[in-house]
């Protein structure tokens, strides 16, 4: 059986509250919210992959989250998505972060082969925090980026999730959490 899976970085209750709030203040008749409980920093979506293959990607990232270190990201502000393209998302875009960049190389050099992305892009830390099947202008979502910027998290642990999709939206299920060395 085919597993549809992705890699992520959680985010604290604290913060998902905010950015839920930010975006029913924020909400449009366009837009499709990001549900509470599924807000994260997405470091690698794999696609759909062989149940087979997950003691080796559980191991893969175990590896990973022993030879990665805790780091900080700071947020930069929600706006329209992606950066380039065709807008019809909105994210919390975080700084450049040289961290993260290398978490991801690491998360993609070891798992890409299982990735339905065959080209490795630069690595950008975001929340995706709606989406839209329209394209989408400034005035269509955002009449202030919140009171985010500068605002630090903790990146200190990942997680490998399934994610069923269904027309009321994605349902995530745990499978694995591994916390990265202090």
């Amino acid at each position: 059986m085919k597993l549809r899976l992705f890699i992520a970085i959680p985010i604290e209750k604290s913060l998902a509250d905010k950015l839920d709030s930010w975006n029913q203040q924020n909400s449009s008749p366009k837009l499709r919210l990001t549900k509470k409980e599924n807000l994260h920093i997405t470091v690698l979506f794999l696609g759909y992959v062989e149940e087979e293959n997950l003691v080796e990607i559980k191991n893969k990232l175990l590896e990973i989250s022993r030879s990665t270190k805790n780091f900080d990201l700071s947020i930069e502000q929600n706006n329209l998505a992606p950066p380039q393209g065709t807008k019809r998302m909105v994210w919390t875009y975080f700084q450049e972060s040289r961290e993260f960049k290398e978490l991801a190389d690491k998360v993609y050099q070891a798992l890409g082969k299982y990735s339905r992305e065959k080209v490795h892009r630069e690595a950008l830390p975001h929340i995706t925090l709606a989406r839209s099947k329209e394209t989408l202008k400034k005035e269509d979502s955002i009449s202030d980026t919140g009171n985010f910027r500068g605002e630090v998290i903790k990146i200190n642990s990942l997680i490998l999730f399934r994610s069923q999709p269904s027309k009321s939206g994605s349902k995530y299920s745990f499978l694995a959490g591994l916390l990265l060395k202090d």
